[in-house]
């Protein structure tokens, strides 16, 4: 009976010891995921800017790789502790073992989670950067040409034969015009998805180019439109002319 006791007491010992020992590697695992988990709140908002959001694609992604790193160490994990729990399902610190386990779950589920939304939208906002700040470039370039045109046109001429011409001339400055609208409407709308993407910090910025975008664009339509009118009423008034000169010498 001695010895039975004396057996008894000595797997308790180990059970407990066993127990004990695990419960500190899990909730060492419990610290390390925490502070995984911590890296991923506290990160920089989405930047607008390439170059900053590359930095931060890889700072996501070098958190994915510790995860990869630990997945078999959680897996393995989970085995002893169904194991611990199978056998010791008594003891007193199974209980904590079990919440310390589901805590650790779902802190997993919720680090890999947030970092997979985080590097699709990190994915996605660098597209969308590189398209908007090039076409934006490449848009407003054009623009200024169009207005450097339009700002450096003749007077409006005083034959009719010469005013055609120059209506001619501006025909072909609407024609870049109509081409270059819908550039202008694309970057725009590249511009708004950024917005709605990118962190507070850059929101402004972002919004500032789209709106000095659309003032150069109001401002080139309104100088085609002013051009147009002045043709056309140098036009009138050369036909007019003409038409009395016609009258007062017939020959």
């Amino acid at each position: 009976m001695r010895s039975g006791v004396r057996e008894r007491q000595k797997t308790l010992e180990e059970a407990l010891q066993e127990t004990s020992q695990f419960s500190d590697k899990l909730n060492g695992m419990l610290t390390s995921l925490t502070n995984a988990f911590e890296r991923v709140k506290s990160a920089e908002p989405i930047s607008a800017h390439l170059d900053k959001i590359q930095e931060e694609i890889q700072e996501n992604e070098s958190i994915v790789e510790d995860l990869k790193k630990r997945e078999s160490a959680f897996e393995a994990v989970k085995r002893i502790a169904d194991e611990i729990i199978m056998k010791n399902p008594s003891d007193s610190g199974v209980k904590d073992i079990i919440d310390t386990l589901k805590k650790l779950s779902n802190l997993w589920e919720t680090v890999n989670s947030a970092t997979e939304e985080r590097g699709k939208s990190l994915e996605e906002a660098l597209g969308l950067s590189k398209h908007f700040w090039e076409e934006l470039q490449v848009v407003v370039a054009v623009l200024k040409e169009l207005q450097r045109t339009l700002t450096t046109q003749d007077p409006p001429a005083v034959e009719p034969t010469k005013i055609r011409q120059q209506q001619a001339n501006l025909q072909h400055v609407r024609t870049d015009i109509e081409q270059t609208q819908p550039k202008v409407e694309h970057c725009r709308q590249v511009g708004q998805e950024l917005i709605k993407l990118c962190g507070e910090p850059d929101k402004p910025e972002v919004k500032k180019h789209i709106e000095e975008l659309d003032s150069a664009w109001d401002n080139v339509t309104a100088l085609y439109i002013k051009r147009e009118e002045n043709l056309i009423n140098a036009m009138e008034r050369s036909m007019e002319y003409h038409d009395i000169l016609n009258v007062i010498c017939p020959f």
